[in-house]
C-alpha cells in the first residue's frame, strides 16, 4: 500500500556539513525538512522508499541524509531518475506504482526530491526571469491541491522559462498518491532557487506546525 509522500528540496547547503557556509537564510527549510522526515519515520513507517530525483548525486544524498537522521536505518530504496521524455510519463509512472502497491501490505513511501524555479534572483544560478515566481506560485497551488493534473496544466512556456527542477518528481508523487490535499510546510527562495517542503498522506493531510511562506 502507498502510505504517503514527502516532497523535499535537495540543495547541499542545507546539510550540516555546510552549516559554517550559511547564515539562517534556510533555517525554516531545514526545520521543515526534518519535520517531514520525522513524520515519515513516525507516522508512515515505510517498508520501502521510492525516491524520485532529477539528479543522480545530491538529488538522493540530501533527502536521504535527513531521512537517515530521522529513521536510523533506512528501509530498501528504489531510485527513480527523472529522465523520461515527457512530464506526462511521470503521471503514468505514478499511476503504475499506485496500482502495483495496492495489492501488497508493504508500506511504500514516495520521496519526491526536487527544487522549484532556479530563476528567482539575478544572482541565482540562472539569473532572474519574471516567469520564475509565476512558476513557483503555480507549483505551490497545484501541490496544495494534491493534483498531478494541475502540475501538468502549468503553461509549458512558464515551465521552460521558469527554470524548473523537481516538477517531474512532484508529478510522480502526486499521481501515485492522489491525496485530496497536501500540506505545505515551508517555501523559501533565499538564493534564487525555490525550496518547497510538503507532505501528503493517503488519508487526510498531517497536521504539522508549519505555514507556507
Amino acid at each position: 500500500m502507498l502510505a504517503g509522500a514527502a516532497l523535499l528540496p535537495h540543495p547541499p547547503i542545507i546539510l550540516p556539513a555546510h552549516a559554517a557556509e550559511r547564515g539562517d537564510e534556510v533555517e525554516a527549510t531545514i526545520v521543515a525538512v526534518r519535520a517531514a522526515c520525522d513524520w515519515v519515520a513516525r507516522e508512515l513507517r515505510p517498508d520501502r522508499l521510492v525516491v524520485s530525483s532529477p539528479h543522480p548525486a545530491h538529488g538522493f544524498d540530501v533527502p536521504l541524509h535527513f531521512l537517515r537522521e530521522a529513521m536510523g536505518t533506512l528501509p530498501p530504496m528504489e531510485p527513480l531518475l527523472t529522465d523520461q521524455p515527457s512530464y506526462r510519463a511521470y503521471r503514468r509512472l505514478g499511476e503504475t506504482l499506485r496500482r502495483d502497491s495496492s495489492s501488497t501490505d508493504e508500506r511504500v513511501v514516495v520521496i519526491a526530491s526536487g527544487d522549484c524555479s532556479h530563476r528567482l534572483r539575478e544572482d541565482g544560478p540562472y539569473g532572474f526571469h519574471p516567469l520564475g515566481p509565476t512558476l513557483d506560485r503555480a507549483i505551490r497551488d497545484a501541490v496544495s491541491q494534491g493534483s498531478a493534473d494541475a502540475l501538468l496544466d502549468i503553461d509549458p512556456v512558464v515551465v521552460s522559462e521558469g527554470g524548473e527542477c523537481g516538477l517531474r518528481s512532484f508529478i510522480f508523487a502526486l499521481a501515485a498518491l492522489r491525496p485530496g490535499r497536501c500540506e505545505i510546510l515551508s517555501y523559501q527562495a533565499p538564493y534564487g532557487v525555490g525550496y518547497l517542503v510538503a507532505t501528503a498522506a493517503a488519508g487526510r493531510p498531517p497536521s504539522l506546525p508549519f505555514a507556507d511562506g
